[in-house]
Protein backbone atom coordinates (compact mmCIF):
# COMPACT_ATOMS: atom_id res chain seq x y z
CA UNK A 1 0.00 0.00 0.00
CA UNK A 2 1.28 3.48 -0.85
CA UNK A 3 2.49 5.72 1.96
CA UNK A 4 2.86 9.49 2.36
CA UNK A 5 6.37 10.81 1.74
CA UNK A 6 6.54 12.84 4.97
CA UNK A 7 7.61 10.50 7.78
CA UNK A 8 5.84 10.33 11.13
CA UNK A 9 9.00 11.60 12.84
CA UNK A 10 8.99 14.70 10.64
CA UNK A 11 5.38 15.43 11.61
CA UNK A 12 6.30 14.99 15.28
CA UNK A 13 9.24 17.39 14.76
CA UNK A 14 6.85 20.03 13.39
CA UNK A 15 4.51 19.70 16.38
CA UNK A 16 7.40 19.90 18.86
CA UNK A 17 8.72 23.05 17.19
CA UNK A 18 5.26 24.63 17.16
CA UNK A 19 4.04 23.76 20.67
CA UNK A 20 7.23 23.01 22.62
CA UNK A 21 5.77 19.74 23.95
CA UNK A 22 7.41 16.37 24.49
CA UNK A 23 7.72 13.98 21.59
CA UNK A 24 5.23 11.65 23.28
CA UNK A 25 2.61 14.40 23.42
CA UNK A 26 3.47 15.46 19.87
CA UNK A 27 3.02 11.90 18.62
CA UNK A 28 -0.42 11.70 20.28
CA UNK A 29 -1.43 14.91 18.51
CA UNK A 30 -0.11 13.60 15.20
CA UNK A 31 -2.12 10.41 15.71
CA UNK A 32 -5.29 12.37 16.44
CA UNK A 33 -4.79 14.38 13.26
CA UNK A 34 -4.08 11.20 11.29
CA UNK A 35 -7.31 9.60 12.47
CA UNK A 36 -9.22 12.77 11.63
CA UNK A 37 -7.97 12.66 8.04
CA UNK A 38 -8.70 8.94 7.63
CA UNK A 39 -12.25 9.48 8.92
CA UNK A 40 -12.75 11.41 5.67
CA UNK A 41 -14.97 14.17 7.02
CA UNK A 42 -15.53 16.58 4.14
CA UNK A 43 -15.67 20.20 5.43
CA UNK A 44 -18.40 20.82 2.84
CA UNK A 45 -20.62 17.87 3.91
CA UNK A 46 -20.63 14.11 4.33
CA UNK A 47 -17.81 11.57 4.53
CA UNK A 48 -15.26 10.57 1.91
CA UNK A 49 -13.96 7.01 1.39
CA UNK A 50 -10.24 7.29 0.59
CA UNK A 51 -9.21 5.19 -2.38
CA UNK A 52 -6.10 3.85 -0.62
CA UNK A 53 -8.21 2.55 2.27
CA UNK A 54 -9.98 0.01 0.04
CA UNK A 55 -7.95 -3.01 -1.07
CA UNK A 56 -8.78 -5.86 -3.46
CA UNK A 57 -8.13 -9.40 -2.27
CA UNK A 58 -9.03 -13.00 -3.05
CA UNK A 59 -10.00 -15.92 -0.86
CA UNK A 60 -10.14 -19.60 -1.72
CA UNK A 61 -13.44 -21.27 -0.86
CA UNK A 62 -12.42 -24.91 -0.56
CA UNK A 63 -14.75 -27.89 -0.34
CA UNK A 64 -14.73 -30.27 2.60
CA UNK A 65 -12.43 -33.29 2.46
CA UNK A 66 -14.86 -36.16 3.06
CA UNK A 67 -14.02 -39.33 4.91
CA UNK A 68 -12.49 -41.97 2.61
CA UNK A 69 -11.94 -45.42 4.10
CA UNK A 70 -9.11 -46.12 1.65
CA UNK A 71 -7.20 -42.91 2.50
CA UNK A 72 -5.53 -43.15 5.90
CA UNK A 73 -2.84 -41.09 7.61
CA UNK A 74 0.14 -41.76 9.87
CA UNK A 75 2.20 -39.46 12.04
CA UNK A 76 5.95 -38.97 11.65
CA UNK A 77 8.64 -37.97 14.13
CA UNK A 78 7.59 -35.28 16.56
CA UNK A 79 9.60 -32.04 16.36
CA UNK A 80 9.84 -30.88 19.96
CA UNK A 81 11.47 -27.55 19.05
CA UNK A 82 8.60 -26.47 16.78
CA UNK A 83 5.98 -28.51 18.66
CA UNK A 84 4.69 -30.08 15.45
CA UNK A 85 4.43 -33.46 13.76
CA UNK A 86 4.42 -34.38 10.06
CA UNK A 87 1.35 -36.28 8.88
CA UNK A 88 1.27 -38.30 5.66
CA UNK A 89 -1.80 -39.51 3.78
CA UNK A 90 -2.02 -42.45 1.41
CA UNK A 91 -3.57 -40.38 -1.37
CA UNK A 92 -3.68 -36.67 -2.26
CA UNK A 93 -6.09 -34.72 -0.05
CA UNK A 94 -4.39 -31.58 1.28
CA UNK A 95 -4.10 -28.01 -0.01
CA UNK A 96 -2.14 -24.96 1.20
CA UNK A 97 -5.38 -23.25 2.24
CA UNK A 98 -6.03 -25.97 4.84
CA UNK A 99 -3.36 -24.39 7.07
CA UNK A 100 -5.00 -22.95 10.16
CA UNK A 101 -7.99 -25.29 10.03
CA UNK A 102 -8.52 -28.55 11.91
CA UNK A 103 -8.25 -32.09 10.61
CA UNK A 104 -10.54 -34.53 12.41
CA UNK A 105 -8.92 -37.94 12.90
CA UNK A 106 -11.24 -40.86 13.63
CA UNK A 107 -9.45 -41.88 16.85
CA UNK A 108 -7.35 -38.87 17.85
CA UNK A 109 -9.99 -36.20 17.24
CA UNK A 110 -9.53 -32.62 15.98
CA UNK A 111 -5.97 -31.30 15.54
CA UNK A 112 -4.81 -28.00 14.01
CA UNK A 113 -3.00 -28.08 10.63
CA UNK A 114 -0.06 -25.70 11.03
CA UNK A 115 1.88 -26.31 7.82
CA UNK A 116 1.57 -27.61 4.26
CA UNK A 117 4.19 -29.82 2.62
CA UNK A 118 2.43 -31.48 -0.31
CA UNK A 119 -0.96 -32.83 -1.37
CA UNK A 120 -0.24 -35.89 0.77
CA UNK A 121 1.63 -34.29 3.70
CA UNK A 122 0.94 -31.58 6.26
CA UNK A 123 2.27 -30.53 9.67
CA UNK A 124 0.06 -30.92 12.75
CA UNK A 125 0.18 -29.03 16.01
CA UNK A 126 1.70 -30.91 18.94
CA UNK A 127 2.86 -34.49 19.28
CA UNK A 128 0.80 -36.64 16.90
CA UNK A 129 3.47 -39.29 16.30
CA UNK A 130 1.13 -42.02 17.59
CA UNK A 131 -1.35 -41.49 14.76
CA UNK A 132 -1.43 -44.59 12.55
CA UNK A 133 -3.94 -45.87 10.02
CA UNK A 134 -6.66 -43.34 10.90
CA UNK A 135 -9.17 -41.96 8.44
CA UNK A 136 -9.90 -38.26 8.49
CA UNK A 137 -11.98 -35.28 7.37
CA UNK A 138 -11.11 -31.60 6.88
CA UNK A 139 -14.14 -29.33 6.93
CA UNK A 140 -14.80 -25.63 6.56
CA UNK A 141 -18.58 -25.87 6.74
CA UNK A 142 -18.69 -22.84 4.45
CA UNK A 143 -16.93 -20.76 7.13
CA UNK A 144 -13.70 -19.00 6.15
CA UNK A 145 -11.54 -16.75 8.33
CA UNK A 146 -10.78 -13.46 6.58
CA UNK A 147 -7.24 -11.98 6.61
CA UNK A 148 -5.98 -10.06 9.61
CA UNK A 149 -5.98 -6.88 7.47
CA UNK A 150 -9.74 -7.14 6.80
CA UNK A 151 -11.76 -4.29 8.34
CA UNK A 152 -15.11 -4.46 6.54
CA UNK A 153 -16.45 -5.47 3.13
CA UNK A 154 -16.36 -2.81 0.41
CA UNK A 155 -19.19 -3.99 -1.84
CA UNK A 156 -20.36 -7.49 -2.71
CA UNK A 157 -17.72 -10.21 -3.25
CA UNK A 158 -17.65 -11.97 -6.62
CA UNK A 159 -17.06 -15.63 -7.43
CA UNK A 160 -14.38 -15.99 -10.12
CA UNK A 161 -15.12 -17.94 -13.29
CA UNK A 162 -13.52 -21.39 -13.18
CA UNK A 163 -11.97 -22.01 -16.61
CA UNK A 164 -11.15 -25.62 -15.67
CA UNK A 165 -14.74 -26.62 -15.03
CA UNK A 166 -16.36 -24.09 -17.34
CA UNK A 167 -18.71 -23.11 -14.54
CA UNK A 168 -20.26 -19.67 -14.67
CA UNK A 169 -20.78 -18.47 -11.10
CA UNK A 170 -23.93 -16.79 -9.80
CA UNK A 171 -24.04 -13.45 -8.04
CA UNK A 172 -23.60 -13.68 -4.31
CA UNK A 173 -26.48 -12.26 -2.29
CA UNK A 174 -25.76 -10.72 1.11
CA UNK A 175 -27.83 -12.08 4.00
CA UNK A 176 -27.45 -12.10 7.77
CA UNK A 177 -25.22 -14.67 9.50
CA UNK A 178 -28.36 -15.89 11.29
CA UNK A 179 -30.06 -16.64 7.96
CA UNK A 180 -27.18 -18.89 6.90
CA UNK A 181 -26.93 -20.61 10.27
CA UNK A 182 -30.68 -21.25 10.28
CA UNK A 183 -30.41 -22.73 6.80
CA UNK A 184 -27.69 -25.08 8.07
CA UNK A 185 -30.15 -26.40 10.64
CA UNK A 186 -32.41 -27.55 7.82
CA UNK A 187 -29.78 -28.84 5.39
CA UNK A 188 -26.03 -29.32 5.25
CA UNK A 189 -26.04 -30.10 1.53
CA UNK A 190 -23.17 -28.52 -0.40
CA UNK A 191 -23.27 -26.93 -3.85
CA UNK A 192 -22.44 -23.65 -5.58
CA UNK A 193 -22.43 -20.75 -3.07
CA UNK A 194 -25.21 -18.22 -3.64
CA UNK A 195 -25.39 -16.31 -0.37
CA UNK A 196 -22.81 -14.81 1.96
CA UNK A 197 -22.49 -13.04 5.29
CA UNK A 198 -19.65 -11.47 7.26
CA UNK A 199 -19.58 -11.84 11.03
CA UNK A 200 -17.16 -11.13 13.90
CA UNK A 201 -14.90 -14.05 14.73
CA UNK A 202 -11.81 -15.03 16.65
CA UNK A 203 -8.83 -16.70 15.08
CA UNK A 204 -5.15 -16.38 14.24
CA UNK A 205 -3.44 -16.04 10.88
CA UNK A 206 -0.98 -18.95 11.00
CA UNK A 207 1.36 -17.24 8.55
CA UNK A 208 1.58 -13.76 10.09
CA UNK A 209 0.52 -14.62 13.63
CA UNK A 210 -1.92 -11.69 13.59
CA UNK A 211 -5.44 -11.88 14.95
CA UNK A 212 -8.28 -12.53 12.50
CA UNK A 213 -11.42 -10.69 13.56
CA UNK A 214 -13.95 -11.57 10.86
CA UNK A 215 -15.30 -14.67 9.15
CA UNK A 216 -17.01 -15.13 5.78
CA UNK A 217 -19.97 -17.51 5.67
CA UNK A 218 -21.18 -18.85 2.32
CA UNK A 219 -24.25 -20.96 1.60
CA UNK A 220 -24.37 -23.60 0.38
CA UNK A 221 -20.91 -24.71 1.44
CA UNK A 222 -18.95 -25.28 -1.80
CA UNK A 223 -18.83 -28.71 -3.41
CA UNK A 224 -15.86 -27.67 -5.56
CA UNK A 225 -13.17 -25.07 -4.98
CA UNK A 226 -14.00 -21.46 -5.87
CA UNK A 227 -12.06 -18.22 -5.66
CA UNK A 228 -13.92 -15.18 -4.39
CA UNK A 229 -12.66 -11.64 -5.12
CA UNK A 230 -13.65 -8.78 -2.87
CA UNK A 231 -12.79 -5.25 -1.81
CA UNK A 232 -12.28 -4.52 1.84
CA UNK A 233 -11.40 -1.63 4.10
CA UNK A 234 -7.84 -1.84 5.36
CA UNK A 235 -6.73 -1.93 8.97
CA UNK A 236 -4.51 1.02 9.88
CA UNK A 237 -1.63 0.84 12.34
CA UNK A 238 -0.87 3.63 14.79
CA UNK A 239 1.88 6.09 13.89
CA UNK A 240 5.34 5.66 15.39
CA UNK A 241 7.95 8.31 16.10
CA UNK A 242 10.38 6.98 13.50
CA UNK A 243 11.89 8.24 10.26
CA UNK A 244 10.94 4.93 8.61
CA UNK A 245 7.26 5.16 9.63
CA UNK A 246 4.78 6.74 7.23
CA UNK A 247 1.09 7.48 7.21
CA UNK A 248 -1.05 5.72 4.61
CA UNK A 249 -1.82 7.39 1.32
CA UNK A 250 -0.01 8.88 -1.66
CA UNK A 251 3.08 11.04 -1.14
CA UNK A 252 1.22 14.31 -1.67
CA UNK A 253 -0.90 13.69 1.46
CA UNK A 254 2.10 14.09 3.77
CA UNK A 255 1.52 17.84 4.16
CA UNK A 256 -2.17 17.22 4.87
CA UNK A 257 -1.26 14.95 7.79
CA UNK A 258 1.16 17.59 9.04
CA UNK A 259 -1.55 20.28 8.85
CA UNK A 260 -3.96 17.97 10.72
CA UNK A 261 -1.40 17.49 13.51
CA UNK A 262 -0.75 21.22 13.71
CA UNK A 263 -4.48 21.93 13.85
CA UNK A 264 -4.71 19.51 16.78
CA UNK A 265 -1.91 21.40 18.53
CA UNK A 266 -3.62 24.68 17.82
CA UNK A 267 -6.75 23.32 19.50
CA UNK A 268 -4.91 21.83 22.51
CA UNK A 269 -2.88 25.00 23.06
CA UNK A 270 -6.02 27.18 22.73
CA UNK A 271 -4.15 29.50 20.40
CA UNK A 272 -6.03 32.48 19.05
CA UNK A 273 -5.32 34.03 15.70
CA UNK A 274 -3.59 30.92 14.36
CA UNK A 275 -4.68 29.63 10.95
CA UNK A 276 -3.79 25.92 11.05
CA UNK A 277 -7.41 24.78 11.30
CA UNK A 278 -8.42 26.91 8.32
CA UNK A 279 -5.41 25.68 6.36
CA UNK A 280 -6.21 22.08 7.23
CA UNK A 281 -9.81 22.39 6.03
CA UNK A 282 -8.71 23.94 2.70
CA UNK A 283 -6.15 21.18 2.20
CA UNK A 284 -8.72 18.54 3.16
CA UNK A 285 -11.14 19.73 0.46
CA UNK A 286 -8.36 19.70 -2.14
CA UNK A 287 -7.22 16.22 -1.11
CA UNK A 288 -10.75 14.80 -1.19
CA UNK A 289 -11.39 16.18 -4.67
CA UNK A 290 -8.07 14.81 -5.92
CA UNK A 291 -8.71 11.40 -4.41
CA UNK A 292 -12.29 11.34 -5.71
CA UNK A 293 -10.90 11.72 -9.23
CA UNK A 294 -8.85 8.56 -8.64
CA UNK A 295 -11.94 6.67 -7.52
CA UNK A 296 -13.93 7.90 -10.53
CA UNK A 297 -11.42 6.24 -12.88
CA UNK A 298 -11.41 2.90 -11.05
CA UNK A 299 -14.92 1.78 -11.97
CA UNK A 300 -17.83 0.70 -9.79
CA UNK A 301 -17.57 0.78 -6.01
CA UNK A 302 -18.46 -2.92 -5.90
CA UNK A 303 -16.79 -5.68 -7.91
CA UNK A 304 -20.25 -7.21 -8.24
CA UNK A 305 -21.24 -4.35 -10.57
CA UNK A 306 -18.99 -5.89 -13.21
CA UNK A 307 -20.71 -9.26 -12.92
CA UNK A 308 -23.54 -10.12 -15.27
CA UNK A 309 -23.86 -13.70 -14.09
CA UNK A 310 -27.17 -15.27 -13.07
Amino acid sequence: MATSRLSSAQIVDAVVDYSAVSRTVALARAQAGYERVLAGEDPRSGLHQWSFMVQTATLRLWPDVALDASNTVRGGTYNETNDETPLTATFAAFHPYHVGYEITLTDTGAVRIVGYTSSTAVMLDGDQSAVSGETFTVTSGGRYLLPATFNGMGGHPVLTFDSGSGLRPPRLQEVSPEAILNQRRNSDADGTPRRYAVAPASGTDWVSGEAQRFVLFVDPAPDVAWTVSYRHEAVTDALEDATTNYALGPSWMGRLYEAAAMAQSELRDARKGSNWEKMFQRMMVTAIDRDAAVLDTQGPASLADYDDGP
